[in-house]
């Protein structure tokens, strides 16, 4: 099977949907809802970017950069001008492929093959330019879910069977996630380097951390020793 994460020429040509995380809320209900928002406020973020005189134009020439079709343009215009102006400057952003963007858009989804694509955004938001990233379960799944921690589908994916499940896919699907291998406190995650290097990080960590745990030991038995002999 085709990946659906590596698309050179995208990638080449920067066609990239950039949005905040918190509009996946609601995508497990309403999916063409959310994908639409997204494509509003993405074209209209990187209509931001252009130098042509007209808003509307810019606007034309992102969505023809990101290939996204609008029935009416000028109130995709406004809708996007809207989102864009109404989310925070300060929040958690996410890159995605328009490759998978598209794909998403165009066809029926599983509720597990929406978890994948939340938890893809999730991560992807984490590691960001980062080539990796350390991070707890409840770490993703509130950026998956938004914070909404008494839905059902929350509770769902944080029992350890559905979680391992939906990583697991995200390795062995075609996502690209690598992750390590062996005891950790927390998930060491990246799409760039491979189980091996995450695997070494992991573990140095580890090792560094002990040392360090060690040295914190050492010196309080030295300060009771010290307190012990003034005492006397």
């Amino acid at each position: 099977m085709e990946s659906i994460y590596d698309d050179d020429e995208d990638r080449k040509e920067c066609r990239i949907f950039n949005f905040p995380v918190q509009m996946l809320s609601g995508i497990f209900e309403n999916k063409t809802k959310v994908i639409g928002e997204i494509a509003h406020y993405s074209v209209y973020k990187y209509s931001t970017q252009s130098t042509l005189y007209s808003e509307l134009a810019r606007f034309q020439e992102a969505a023809e950069h990101l290939r996204v079709d609008f029935q009416n343009e000028e109130g995709a215009v406004m809708h996007g001008k809207e989102l864009v102006q109404s989310t925070p400057d300060k929040c958690i952003n996410v890159g995605l492929n328009a490759r998978i963007f598209h794909e998403f858009a165009l066809s029926h989804k599983t509720e597990f093959e929406l978890a994948c694509f939340c938890a893809f955004c999730a991560i992807k938001s984490w590691i960001g330019t980062k080539n990796y990233i350390k991070v707890c379960r409840n770490g993703i799944l509130r950026r998956m879910f938004w914070n909404d921690t008494e839905s059902e589908l929350y509770k769902k994916y944080s029992t350890r069977y559905h979680f391992d499940k939906l990583i697991t896919e995200l390795e062995v699907g075609n996502w690209h996630l690598k992750r390590n291998t062996g005891k950790s406190r927390g998930y060491y995650l990246s799409f760039k380097l491979s189980c091996e290097e995450l695997t070494y990080i992991a573990k140095s960590k580890q090792k560094t951390s002990k040392i360090k745990e060690l040295k914190e030991i050492k010196k309080q038995v030295l300060q009771k020793v010290q307190k012990r002999i003034k005492a006397n």
